[in-house]
C-alpha cells in the first residue's frame, strides 16, 4: 500500500503513482477533514498574496502532523510533498518504511535570490520584497531532502536547483513527463488572444507580458482575476482583460500562454497548453516539466524583447 499525503488538492498526484508503484493501492493519510480547513483558509487570504503564501505552508505543516499520527503499519511507501513531509518522512524512517518527496515547492534560498533579482528590476514592486519563507520553513524544507530516501523534482529547472543545492544525483527520480501535442494553429481572422499562465503579479513576469504587448496590433492578455493583481491597475491597462473560466481552465480561444515568471513556480496552464498543442513561451522558471524546445519557446527573465518576439511568432501579431 501506498500512503499519500494530499494537502490542498494535489495536483501533482494525478495519475502518477501508478508509475511508481505499479498495481498498488494507495490511501489519502489526509483525507476530507483538512476540506472544511481549505474554505478557512481561502476566506481568510482573500486575495492577499502574503497571507496566501502563509496558508499553504500552515495548511501543509497540518496535513504533516496528521498524517504522521495516521500512519499505518501495512504501509510500504510513504509520498508527500514539500512542507508536509517532515514528520511523516521521521515516523516512516523509524519503521524503515521508504519515502518519495515530490519537490513541488521552489528551492526556497534560491526563491529568494529569484525575488531580489526581481525587486531590483521593480523597485516599486513592494510585495517582491514582502515574500520570504522564514528561516522555519527553509529549514524544514531541507530537513526533508535528508528524510526522504527519494526526490521527485517537477522539471529541469527544479532538478538543477537541488542538485545545486547539494542533492546526490542518485537520489533525484523523474516524476512527472507531460504530453506535447502538435501545435494547433489560430483560425484566420481570429482575434489574438495570449494568456498569462499562473496568478497576474509581478514575480510572475505581469509588467513583462504587459510590455511586451504594447505595440503588438489587436492581441489581448488574458490574466487570473480575483488573485489580488499586482500591478493594482492591471485591469485598467490597454488591451488587458480578465480570463473566463473557460479560458482559463480549457485555453478556449487561447493562441499562446505566456509565463514570464522571475521565480521558480508551476503555473497548470503550462502543462496544459503543452497537452492541447497551444504554444507557451515561458522562463526555465515557469515551464515545470514541459519541454519548452517542444512546446514553445524559453525566454530568460526580464527579456522583454525575445518574449516580445516570441509571442509575435506563436500569436501571428504584427507590431504597430
Amino acid at each position: 500500500m501506498i500512503c499519500v499525503v494530499t494537502p490542498e488538492g494535489s495536483p501533482w498526484l494525478a495519475g502518477r503513482l501508478s508509475r511508481v508503484e505499479p498495481g498498488s493501492a494507495s490511501l489519502d493519510l489526509t483525507p476530507r477533514m483538512l476540506l472544511g480547513l481549505r474554505v478557512v483558509h481561502r476566506a481568510w487570504v482573500r486575495g492577499d498574496a502574503g497571507r496566501r503564501v502563509q496558508a499553504r505552508f500552515a495548511v501543509r505543516r497540518l496535513a504533516d502532523w496528521v498524517a504522521a499520527h495516521r500512519l499505518p503499519r501495512a504501509c510500504r511507501l510513504v509520498v508527500a510533498p514539500g512542507g508536509a513531509a517532515e514528520h511523516t518522512f521521521a515516523v516512516a524512517r523509524s519503521r524503515g518504511v521508504p519515502t518519495l518527496l515530490v519537490h513541488d515547492l521552489p528551492v526556497l534560498r534560491r526563491l529568494h535570490d529569484d525575488l531580489d533579482a526581481a525587486a531590483r528590476r521593480h523597485p516599486d514592486a513592494a510585495l517582491l520584497r514582502r515574500h520570504r519563507a522564514s528561516p522555519a520553513e527553509v529549514a524544514r524544507q531541507e530537513a526533508e531532502w535528508v528524510l526522504a530516501d527519494r526526490v521527485a523534482p517537477m522539471g529541469a529547472f527544479a532538478r538543477a536547483a537541488l542538485l545545486d543545492a547539494g542533492l546526490p544525483e542518485d537520489k533525484l527520480v523523474a516524476w512527472d513527463d507531460p504530453s506535447v501535442a502538435p501545435r494547433r494553429p489560430r483560425p484566420p481572422g481570429a482575434p489574438c488572444r495570449v494568456l498569462l499562465a499562473g496568478l497576474a503579479t509581478t514575480r510572475s513576469g505581469t509588467r513583462e507580458a504587459v510590455e511586451a504587448l504594447a505595440d503588438l496590433r489587436d492581441v489581448e492578455l488574458l490574466v487570473r482575476a480575483g488573485d489580488g493583481l499586482d500591478p493594482p491597475d492591471l485591469l485598467r491597462r490597454p488591451r488587458v482583460r480578465a480570463a473566463s473560466t473557460g479560458e482559463r481552465l480549457r485555453l478556449e480561444g487561447v493562441h499562446a500562454v505566456v509565463a514570464p515568471a522571475w521565480c521558480e513556480s508551476y503555473p497548470p496552464e503550462v502543462a496544459l497548453a503543452a497537452r492541447l498543442g497551444v504554444p507557451v513561451v515561458a522562463t526555465a522558471r515557469a515551464a515545470g516539466a514541459v519541454d519548452l524546445g517542444r512546446a514553445g519557446v524559453e525566454v530568460a527573465p526580464g527579456d522583454r524583447p525575445a518574449l516580445r518576439r516570441a509571442i509575435a511568432s506563436f500569436a501571428g501579431a504584427q507590431a504597430r
